[in-house]
């Protein structure tokens, strides 16, 4: 994958609808949204994440200008699950998916992470040096990726009841 463009903007109302398209493809159904969700579902999780005290901060991954996928960050002290699954206090987790499933498996979630991780992630938490995130273990393809843009595997922990591995990747 050469002289491709990934950049980031803020999620918006108006990308709703297009999270509704992706969280209901089959190829997010294993790892990232198990049941169908409804419209009005992804407005009642989404849309309180677009007020700017809101602790998690979505972004809409675009691949050339168009968007393919979704990444969000939050500091692990503001989800107090997550920050017990992983036994941490500090540093940022991660989440992220790729809606486009044509784009899966061309390098393409490896430089969402890494320019994720130097672009987004410092901007938003100057302060923090560490970012988490984690897949489940049957998820080998996240594993994967995570591995290739510079995280390393920490631990075996448990997340949301299923197996999974952490993995951490220090900031400058």
């Amino acid at each position: 994958m050469t002289d491709r463009v990934i950049s980031f903007r803020a999620l918006s109302e108006v990308d709703l609808g297009q999270l509704y398209v992706w969280l209901n493809k089959d190829h997010l159904r294993r790892n990232v949204q198990p049941e169908p969700i409804s419209l009005s579902e992804i407005h009642a999780k989404y849309l309180p994440r677009l007020a700017l005290d809101h602790p998690v901060n979505g972004h809409m991954v675009c691949l050339d200008g168009q968007a393919i996928g979704y990444m969000q960050c939050y500091r692990v002290s503001t989800q107090a699950d997550f920050a017990r699954d992983i036994e941490e206090a500090q540093g940022v987790g991660l989440d992220l998916f790729i809606g486009e499933a044509q784009h899966i498996g061309q390098g393409i979630g490896k430089q969402m992470l890494r320019d994720y991780v130097t672009e987004i992630v410092p901007a938003l938490f100057p302060d923090e040096r560490t970012c988490f995130i984690a897949h489940e273990v049957t998820n080998e393809a996240a594993i994967h990726c995570s591995l290739a843009a510079g995280f390393t595997y920490t631990r075996d922990i448990v997340e949301n009841g299923k197996p999974s591995k952490l993995l951490t990747k220090q900031m400058c």
